[in-house]
C-alpha cells in the first residue's frame, strides 16, 4: 500500500515529539511505501521556522531535521502539486462550512488524485477525509 504522509505525521518521524513513537509504531507495522508532496516539504520547513522563532527548537536542529526528510524524501514518492491538485482541493474549500483547512485540502487532493491512503494523526482532518472520500490510515 502507498501510504502518504501528512506534514504533521512527516514532521513526528524526524523531530521527536508526543506522537512520535506511535507514529513509528504505526508505519512500520506493514511494509508501507511512502509518498510525501513537495506542498509537505514546504509546510515542514515553514513549522520548523515556526518552532525556531517562538525558541523551541534551535535553527541546527531545524536544518537537521529538513535535511533527514530531504533524505527520506529520497527514498519515497515525491509528488508535486500541479493545477488540477489546487482546482480539486478549491472545489472542495468551496464548502465553507466543512471545516477543511487549505494545507489539507492540498493533501487531501493529492491523496485522491494518486489513490493513495492518507496519513494523518489530525483528528479534525480524519473526519473530513471521510466526507470527501479519500482512503485514510488514522494513527
Amino acid at each position: 500500500m502507498n501510504l502518504y504522509l501528512d506534514t504533521a505525521l512527516l514532521l513526528s518521524l524526524h523531530l521527536f515529539d508526543s506522537k512520535t513513537d506511535s507514529v513509528t509504531k504505526a508505519v512500520n507495522k506493514k511494509n508501507y511505501e511512502f509518498a510525501v508532496s513537495s506542498w509537505g516539504i514546504a509546510e515542514a520547513a515553514s513549522a520548523l521556522g515556526i518552532l525556531v522563532r517562538r525558541k523551541e527548537i534551535e535553527s541546527t536542529l531545524a536544518t537537521e531535521v529538513l535535511e533527514n526528510i530531504e533524505l527520506f524524501v529520497t527514498e519515497s514518492q515525491l509528488l508535486t502539486i500541479d493545477s488540477s491538485t489546487y482546482r480539486l482541493a478549491t472545489q472542495w474549500l468551496s464548502n465553507f462550512n466543512s471545516g477543511l483547512r487549505a494545507g489539507d485540502a492540498l493533501h487531501a487532493a493529492v491523496c485522491k488524485l494518486n489513490d493513495l491512503t492518507l496519513a494523518t494523526t489530525d483528528r479534525q482532518f480524519i473526519r473530513v477525509t471521510k466526507k470527501l472520500q479519500v482512503k485514510c490510515l488514522a494513527i
